[in-house]
This record gives C-alpha cells, structure tokens and sequence, in this order.
C-alpha cells in the first residue's frame, strides 16, 4: 500500500518518494516550457515547413481555456479540420509554434478569439499551398492532433500525492480539504511542493502520532480562498513571462 511505502526513507520521512515527486515535477517544468505553444508568423510556417521541420501540424479555430482545469492544465486548441484560424505544427524536436493567419489579428492578442472571416485569407492559404508542395514532394508533414506530454506528468503526480493526501496519516498544518484545494489550483505546482515540504508526513514538524484536532488544522475553505488567491497573484506574474501561455 501507499501508505506503507512512502515512509522510508531517511528520518523516516518518504525520503526517495519525495524525492521521486520533486523529479516528477521538475520533468513537468522542462515539458511545460519546452513544448508551450510559441507565436511565429507565416513566413516562419512556410520556411518550416519547406525545410522539413514540420512533424506534424493542425488547423484550429482558436484556443480555449479548458472548462475544469488544474495547475497543469494548458490551452486547448479548438480543431477545425483543414479551416481555421490558427495554424499551429511542431518541430521534431518537439517544440510547438502558431501562426494566426486571420485577418486583422495581432499575433500578441489573438489567443482566444472566434471569427469566420479567416478561411480564405491569402495567410491561410499560402500555407495551405506549402503543405501541398511539401506533401507532394516529401510525403510529409503529417496532419494529426498535436497532444502535449506535460498534462499528463502533471495528472500522475496529482494522482499519486492525492492517494497519500487521502490514505496517508493526517495532515497537522491544513485539513486535507486543505491541501487539496492547494495542492490542485495554485499554479504551477507551486501548492503541491508546499505540501511536500512542509505537511506531514513528509516533514519532520508533523511527528503526531494521532489524528490531530480539527480545529487546530486550516480548514478547506481557507485553501480554496489560498487557492484562489494564489492563482491570481502567479498568473498576473506569469503573464509578465514571455512563452508563457497560459501554463499553470
């Protein structure tokens, strides 16, 4: 069981598990900003794709912010078959660009947008005419969905911490409501990491041996109204980060 395992270690503490998680995530950071889709123009979409730099690619409508998300959680694009405007393709060394090709639009502030005056813009077809002269001349690129591996670091590592959050010994600072909002909604993983630091049973200050007294824990409404504020404060500072995107 995991309530078991994740004590071993030195002082007792879940020393490798811990350490285990802290990897895990630091892998999520180098995923997220690795393969967070950057903007480019169309001039860069036509030179990758003629240079055979295009792995594969999609068109979309635009991109949505998903409906339930948590801190690793990215924008969705909206596919659109062969219409769209937003053209987005990946590098084979895994590094994913977009190109608006809609009329009108800046490529600073077009990231969630919606409009049917794109599909027969010269943009959009400039790269409709390199897909069919790289595919005709190379059998590539390859249309397809551009899946992103980092989410699902993230889901493994919320899955494993809200297993031990859930069957493991009490937390001492924060009910585990608590955490949970914490650990689910502050971005970044930023919430996950406080709990790994400073909650029991992965912290030396956490020794009690018995469920400790309620109304001695922060209560789960106190982590949502963290969560949120924390969610707020990180992403007004993320988007002071240039390739952000929205990550978190």
């Amino acid at each position: 069981m995991i309530c078991t395992g994740y004590r071993r270690g030195p002082g007792g503490h879940g020393g490798p598990l811990r350490v285990a998680l802290v990897g895990a995530w630091c892998v999520w950071v180098v995923l997220a900003w690795w393969s967070a889709p950057r903007p480019a123009d169309v001039e860069r979409a036509r030179a990758d794709i003629a240079a055979g730099k295009v792995a594969v690619y999609e068109w979309g409508e635009s991109w949505e912010r998903p409906t339930v998300s948590s801190w690793g959680s990215m924008p969705l694009l909206r596919s659109s078959g062969d219409d769209g405007a937003v053209f987005v393709w990946r590098n084979p060394d895994g590094r994913t660009r977009y190109a608006v090709v809609g009329d009108g639009y800046a490529q600073s502030d077009q990231l969630f947008f919606d409009d049917e005056d794109h599909r027969s813009s010269p943009a959009a077809e400039a790269i409709r005419a390199a897909v069919r002269s790289s595919v005709l001349a190379t059998g590539g690129p390859n249309a397809g969905d551009l899946l992103f591996a980092a989410p699902y670091v993230a889901m493994v590592i919320g899955l494993v911490c809200l297993a031990i959050l859930a069957a493991g010994p009490a937390p001492v600072i924060g009910t585990r409501w608590y955490w949970f909002w914490i650990g689910t909604f502050v971005p970044f993983g930023l919430g996950t990491l406080a709990w790994l630091v400073l909650e029991r049973p992965w912290s030396g200050r956490a020794a009690a041996p018995s469920e400790p007294s309620v109304e001695k824990r922060k209560r789960g409404y106190v982590g949502f109204l963290v969560a949120v504020g924390a969610a707020i404060v990180v992403g007004l500072l993320a988007d002071l980060v240039p390739g952000g995107f929205g990550i978190g």
